[in-house]
C-alpha cells in the first residue's frame, strides 16, 4: 500500500489488521484512513464502524464490485471505496477528494493577551461582551 503514496506529500502509517488499525488510530487520529475490508483478526467492516467514531474519512478497499458492496461500505461509515486490484491513479484521486471534503481546523488567533500571552483574548472578550450585553 505504501508505494502508492510515495512521491506525494502524505504521511503513511500501516496497520497489520483491524485491531492494529484501531490502536494506531486511537494513538494518533489520522486525517484519512484507507482500509482493506479483507483483513485478519478483525474485518475491515467491523474496524470501519469503530474507526468512524473518531471522524476521519475512510476509503474502503474491496475486491467486490457489486452494488451491495458499495452499500455495505457506506453503512460501515466509509466515504467511498476503491476496487482491487488497485488503480493507483484512482486511489490517489479518492484520497484527494476525501481530504478536500474534510473540514480543516480553524487557524488559531494570532493576537494574544498582554497579561498572559494566551492567544485569542479578543475572541473571549467579545464573547463575554455579547453575553453580558
Amino acid at each position: 500500500m505504501k508505494p502508492h503514496f510515495e512521491g506525494h506529500e502524505f504521511g503513511v502509517e500501516l496497520a497489520e489488521d483491524g485491531k492494529d488499525a484501531l490502536s494506531k488510530a486511537a494513538a494518533n487520529v489520522p486525517d484519512l484512513i484507507v482500509l482493506d475490508m479483507n483483513m485478519p483478526v478483525m474485518t475491515g467492516w467491523d474496524a470501519a464502524k469503530e474507526l468512524k467514531k473518531d471522524g476521519a474519512p475512510i476509503i474502503a478497499l474491496t475486491a467486490q464490485k457489486t452494488h451491495d458492496e458499495q452499500v455495505a461500505a457506506h453503512e460501515a461509515g466509509c466515504e467511498t471505496f476503491v476496487e482491487k486490484p488497485i488503480d493507483p491513479a484512482r486511489l490517489l484521486e479518492a484520497v484527494k477528494r476525501c481530504l478536500a471534503r474534510t473540514p480543516q481546523p480553524a487557524p488559531l488567533p494570532t493576537d494574544s493577551s498582554p497579561a498572559s500571552s494566551i492567544p485569542g483574548h479578543h475572541v473571549v472578550s467579545n464573547t463575554i461582551r455579547s453575553i453580558v450585553a
